[in-house]
């Protein structure tokens, strides 16, 4: 039997974060306006400003609280820059901010996922951005359950030619890509990033000194 999502289910997410939303004195209209930039840049990083203007709130501050209120309700992280030089994060540029609850970002998804197939055969860089939030949600579930007092905050590297999605210190750095990867992909990091080691989560596993390939699963 294939298993389907009730539409109950979405209904159910939305009006949870609708009820949050009113509590907390937010618009509704702002919040949907908020959730179609977040959606419609996936992965890619984006200023606060930006998110205020595109979302019409009056400046970054009100969309600051918009960002905080989804944090609070454990929907969106947030993924700081990385300077590999300094090995420092950057907070004052533009930051992305993955969905760790995928159902959340599922309930208001343009083209709504409600079997597993739909995803699996949805375009190359659709899916990649639902990898890159999986593997977020992961890494979230993973920091709260060992006592992170900042589960979701994470970091990212990014230059002009590559990007790296998750900045971990003292341990793998990982590329979430939706599809088959090969280590020769990834021959740059080597020579890019000094004494780091990368994790690469794609559809088979490969091994590596300094680069490794795991599934999804």
């Amino acid at each position: 039997m294939l298993f389907r999502s009730p539409e109950y289910i979405f209904q159910t997410t939305a009006e949870w974060i609708y009820g949050e939303c009113a509590l907390a004195g937010r618009s509704r209209p702002m919040l949907l306006r908020l959730f179609e930039q977040l959606l419609r840049r996936g992965g890619t990083p984006v200023a606060q400003t930006t998110l205020a203007e595109e979302s019409g709130m009056a400046n970054n501050t009100v969309a600051r609280g918009y960002v905080d209120l989804l944090s609070d309700l454990l929907v969106l992280g947030t993924a700081e820059p990385w300077d590999a030089s300094r090995k420092i994060r950057v907070p004052r540029k533009s930051s992305k901010y993955p969905f760790v609850n995928l159902l959340a970002a599922n309930t208001w998804w343009k083209n709504r996922y409600t079997t597993p197939g739909a995803l699996m055969s949805a375009p190359g860089e659709e899916r990649g951005m639902w990898w890159e939030w999986a593997v977020a949600a992961e890494l979230f579930r993973r920091a709260a359950k060992a006592g992170h007092p900042t589960p979701l905050q994470s970091l990212f590297w990014r230059t002009d030619d590559h990007e790296i999605d998750f900045v971990r210190q003292g341990k793998p750095w990982i590329e979430a890509k939706a599809g088959k990867a090969s280590p020769f992909e990834f021959g740059w990091f080597s020579k890019s990033v000094a004494d780091e080691k990368l994790l690469v989560v794609n559809t088979e596993p490969f091994g590596g000194d300094r680069i490794q390939g795991a599934t999804l699963e």
